[in-house]
């Protein structure tokens, strides 16, 4: 078989493929305010079809409660999550009239400070250094790198 026989072949199997490729879609129906604007371009552009694929679903979401559950929706699934009631938490009153001690103290890390150092700083010894790292993990991304200017909380003495 020649080339030009190979290419009419192969055109005419790409001709059949897109010519019987054609989905068929569900119209999706349209409310009273879609219906006008329909009317207006059909007046307007008389070849114009309304869209054949159907919007995507949504959520319908319940009257309001105390604790509302949550919507979730993959693909064509929706899930509810339930949430966990909310719970009140009394809040211990001292009954002294002593000054409350803050349970850590701010520090501002200079140039050159570790973890190792300002431990040693703040507590006597070295060894404490996770406890600072453990508080502040939300400023410290990594032990070993703690950037100066960088305020820190220093946790009592543990």
């Amino acid at each position: 078989m020649n080339n030009l026989n190979r290419i009419s072949l192969a055109l005419l199997v790409t001709l059949l493929i897109a010519t019987g490729c054609q989905p068929k879609l569900a119209e999706s129906p349209i409310g009273p305010k879609e219906k006008k604007w329909e009317d207006f371009i059909k007046d307007t552009y008389p070849d114009w079809q309304p869209p054949q694929t159907e919007p995507p679903s949504r959520v319908a979401v319940p009257p309001a409660k105390e604790n509302p559950p949550i919507f979730i929706q993959e693909d064509d699934i929706v899930f509810e999550i339930e949430e966990a009631p909310a719970m009140e938490i009394e809040t211990p009153v001292a009954e002294t009239t002593e000054a409350v001690t803050p349970e850590y103290q701010t520090y501002i890390v200079e140039k050159g400070d570790t973890l190792w150092s300002i431990s040693r700083k703040f507590y006597g010894s070295g060894k404490s250094w996770r406890t600072i790292f453990e508080a502040n993990q939300d400023v410290i991304a990594s032990a070993d790198k703690v950037r100066a200017g960088t305020e820190i909380k220093i946790p009592a003495i543990p």
